[in-house]
């Protein structure tokens, strides 16, 4: 089904808003967005429901993993390009452990490494236990100590069956990810995967088209929470694979495709960690869903997490921080009141221009949609009357004596109509919150 019309045809036609929307064909135009279900129709035969549903779904198909509260969703991905829509669920940054690492290696990596950045955490988000050592005792024991230091849900890589069974014995309580289900093995893996309720790796040594094969073999067995891991020869064959995956889900619409991509970079990076953090860069803008590292140093783990959170923004929808009252240093009632907007590029601007004066002052953030001062002055989402609305609302008359707020220079034509409303004394401020330091020390001190 491509259109609306597809949709229509199998509808009841009753018009009877029960679903919510007033028609039928408004239901039907939901359904061709991905934004309804056909479950939502109390009128439709089952069959009819499973086929609508069947072409409701996403183009890469989502997947959780879970252990305690911490809960991953990865693909349900819905376009090739981020402009068309947006993309989703963020990559996974998962830290790869071997069974053969020393202790102290593994207690480095098992911490949960994070930044901030534009008011979000970002951090490593999945463990992957690996049993290079081919042998049970020492994966099983390397399962054992990791499950009791980390809450962050596992992925078990392997392609031993009988020793992927005695891990996932031991997480019992967790949806895991295991692999790897190969042509060799397909049949033991896909056993543990029913019977644990696992995801799968599925990996192939004869290419896109073995792949395709194992996936074929995996959904007439039931297992349909799949992650195909197509890596290639070298970076350039692998980053193809990723593309071509995508595309063929994507605009082909064909559902052997449709599923999350995992990436190991360390594979073609000659154990550089540097190298491997830049061809995760590459991959994750070629559509990797979960991406395996072999170390987690956070100097060099920065820039990828920064790169995550770009891609994984809507493209049409500005970053925005909460709107509020923000304060610097140990304000006091006669600390001086900023007023800015909530786009982010100019609260982390304007923030850290105050808090590098080391001045204590109160800085207040008007919800202008995420846009900025001239933007949003333009655009009337910035006017007088909201402005005395978040004095009122934040309280500000009980944090200072002085009744007085220093907005942008930019809106020196809006000071009287902001006392007017407010009844709050404007002083107009610096144009470029660089010169707020000299503001402070030039013109309120003196005030």
């Amino acid at each position: 089904m491509s259109n609306t019309l597809d949709y229509y045809k199998l509808l009841p036609k009753t018009n009877c808003g029960e679903c919510g929307l007033p028609t039928c064909l408004a239901f039907a135009m939901r359904l061709a967005q991905k934004n309804a279900k056909a479950s939502e129709c109390p009128y439709l035969a089952d069959e009819i429901k499973t086929q609508l549903d069947e072409a409701t779904l996403p183009p890469v198909k989502e997947i959780t993993t879970k252990r305690g509260n911490e809960e991953i969703h990865f693909g349900g991905e819905t376009v090739f390009y981020r402009h068309e829509k947006k993309f989703f669920n963020e990559t996974v940054l998962c830290i790869m452990i071997s069974d053969l690492d020393s202790e102290e290696s593994i207690k480095r990596k098992i911490k949960k490494k994070s930044i901030e950045r534009l008011a979000d955490q970002l951090s490593t988000n999945m463990i992957a236990l690996s049993n290079d050592s081919k042998k049970k005792e020492p994966f099983v024991k390397l399962v054992k100590n990791v499950q009791n230091a980390t809450g962050l849900p596992i992925c078990l890589l392997s392609v031993r069956a009988e020793v992927l069974e005695e891990a996932l014995q031991l997480l019992s309580n967790s949806q895991v990810l295991i692999g790897f289900g190969r042509e060799d093995n397909l049949q033991e893996i896909l056993r543990l995967a029913e019977k644990y309720q696992t995801s799968v790796i599925l990996s192939s040594q004869k290419g896109i088209d073995g792949l395709v094969q194992l996936v074929s073999l995996a959904k007439k067995q039931g297992i349909k929470d799949l992650v195909l891991d197509c890596t290639g020869s070298n970076i350039q064959e692998t980053i193809e694979n990723q593309i071509l995956i995508r595309w063929n889900a994507v605009y082909n619409k064909k559902r052997d495709f449709g599923y999350p991509i995992i990436s190991f970079p360390f594979k073609h990076s000659q154990e550089e960690f540097a190298q491997e953090i830049l061809l995760a860069g590459l991959l994750s803008i070629k559509y990797s869903s979960i991406m395996v590292l072999s170390d987690n140093a956070l100097n060099q783990l920065a820039p990828l997490l920064v790169l995550r959170q770009n891609i994984f923004t809507d493209p049409q929808k500005p970053i925005q921080v909460d709107p509020g009252v923000y304060t610097f240093g140990e304000v006091d009632k006669n600390s001086p009141v900023f007023l800015t907007t909530n786009f982010s590029l100019t609260y982390f601007t304007v923030s850290n221009d105050i808090e590098s004066c080391g001045y204590p002052s109160y800085l207040l953030v008007l919800d202008t949609e995420g846009t900025s001062v001239l933007t949003a002055y333009a655009a009337d989402k910035l006017s007088a009357e909201k402005i005395a609305e978040a004095i009122n609302s934040e309280n500000l008359t009980s944090k200072v004596d002085h009744n007085t707020i220093i907005i942008p220079g930019f809106l020196s034509p809006m000071s009287s109509e902001i006392e007017d409303a407010s009844s709050w004394k404007v002083l107009v401020g610096p144009a470029d919150s660089a010169d707020i330091a000299y503001y402070l020390n030039k013109i309120w001190r003196k005030k």
